[in-house]
């Protein structure tokens, strides 16, 4: 198992990964969401066995109008490598890549899904004979719930976790939230 950044060399494995995507029924890396050779950010990709089975994105927030914040997003792991702890493998690159060069990243998910959102809130952990470590350590524990606001696309409502790397940064979006308090 490698992790990488993406670049132009793994678009015929990358363009593979998205197809493949597509037969599990996920949309969220169509073209017209991620073009990986015209994106505002950074990818990171897993690769084991010389495929590409899962990738995860830090996008220069354009959502919220903030400056010097970015979003991670487009996540996915193919069905059948999952529960390998990918997606906090990628943290640790995407953590370490951000804390010198934004203020804050965030990610939102459907306030829907009970399950990720108690994991997320540090209220769960999985319990499934894999590496556990992830959920006691950095970044994770350093996840918190910004119970100020809910971010909104079209009529979904998520919650929205973030790292700070700035702390004095006071995170006021400007648009694609619905305010609580």
């Amino acid at each position: 198992m490698l992790i990488v950044e993406y670049d132009k060399s793994l678009s015929e494995k990358y363009e593979i990964f998205r197809h493949t995507t597509f037969s599990e029924n996920n949309d969220s890396l169509k073209k017209s969401k991620i073009d990986p050779n015209a994106f505002d950010g950074k990818i990171w990709c897993v690769i084991h066995n010389n495929i590409i089975i899962s990738s995860l994105a830090l996008e220069n927030d354009h959502y919220t109008q903030s400056q010097g914040v970015a979003r991670i997003c487009r996540y996915h792991i193919l069905k059948k490598h999952r529960h390998g702890r990918y997606g906090f493998k990628m943290l640790d690159y995407v953590y370490e890549y951000a804390k010198t060069k934004y203020k804050l990243i965030y990610w939102t998910h459907d306030v829907n899904n009970i399950a990720l959102n108690k994991l997320y809130q540090h209220k769960k952990v999985y319990y499934d004979g894999f590496d556990n470590s992830y959920f006691t350590r950095e970044p994770f524990i350093l996840l918190k719930l910004d119970n100020r606001f809910l971010f909104k696309t079209g009529s979904m409502l998520q919650n929205v976790y973030y790292l700070k790397f700035e702390e004095t940064f006071d995170w006021k979006p400007k648009s694609h939230v619905v305010w609580l308090k």
